[in-house]
């Protein structure tokens, strides 16, 4: 990957005022002395992708009719001035993908939060945060939104998404695809609008909740082993049940979606209800 912009130190240094702390991390809510922002603006170019991740901090990217050129803002939060030197945020090109990327050098001791927003007709095809939540709206293509101490979020989307979460939810509302979510530690809660292939929405810990569109024709199979399993508006035909298990063909039949929480409650309903 060649980059297109040099690194750059995150500027404009500001006092920080009691209690803002450390995004994306387990002592968040601790003070801080450093906080800094940047704001940026790159041209894609001829670039037909952009991907954004974030190592220490919250990562979302919003499309905007308001911008042309894609325009980062960062805030990074640091417990030091020599933290805060350490933090970077990046942009480069890889073929015909723009990528933006924060990083700290010391992540116990500085976060990036990270706004990046797109011209419309850019398609954005990850977003991810090692360490704080990962948000997608607005944008088009097919993308990926991966956290993993955070929530990750695909609101409006015109494209299939993936969630991908370990302590954290997984949402995708108003998209125009769904491929799968998961997360270990988290409710999954996902509106079915298309799918093109199996799909997945599993979690370990917590509440599973799947709305499908009744265009949508699935094979579902819904399964709890240790919580509760309910179904609402969705027309099921050849329905089994078993005691932790439901399968049927919903509206007509098709793909296969599992639905799966290992400890907590299974809900499948109706989108358009």
């Amino acid at each position: 990957m060649v980059p297109s912009s040099t690194r750059r130190t995150l500027l404009a240094a500001v006092a920080a005022v009691g209690g803002v702390g450390l995004a994306g991390r387990a002592n968040r809510g601790r003070d801080v002395p450093v906080e800094r922002r940047e704001t940026s603006a790159v041209d894609p170019g001829d670039a037909t992708a952009l991907t954004v991740d974030n190592g220490d901090g919250d990562a979302t990217v919003e499309a905007s009719e308001a911008v042309d050129r894609v325009r980062v803002d960062a805030t990074a939060r640091a417990r030091s001035e020599r933290a805060a030197d350490r933090t970077r945020v990046t942009t480069s090109r890889d073929g015909d993908r723009l990528a933006v990327e924060a990083t700290t050098d010391d992540a116990s001791d500085a976060a990036v939060d990270l706004t990046v927003r797109v011209p419309a007709g850019l398609a954005v095809a990850r977003v991810g945060s090692a360490a704080g939540g990962a948000t997608l709206r607005g944008t088009t293509g097919d993308a990926v939104v991966e956290a993993t101490n955070g929530d990750a979020v695909a609101e409006g989307v015109d494209g299939f998404v993936t969630l991908r979460a370990v302590n954290g939810d997984a949402t995708a509302a108003a998209t125009a695809g769904f491929d799968g979510a998961r997360t270990v530690n988290g409710d999954v809660d996902v509106e079915v609008g298309a799918v093109r292939g199996e799909a997945t929405a599993e979690t370990t810990n917590g509440a599973v909740r799947v709305a499908v569109a009744d265009r949508v024709g699935l094979d579902v199979a819904a399964e709890s082993v240790d919580g509760a399993l309910a179904v609402d508006g969705v027309d099921l035909r050849g329905v089994t049940r078993e005691r932790r298990r439901v399968t049927a063909a919903a509206n007509g039949g098709g793909p296969r979606l599992l639905a799966h929480a290992a400890n907590g409650r299974v809900a499948l309903r109706s989108l358009d209800a």
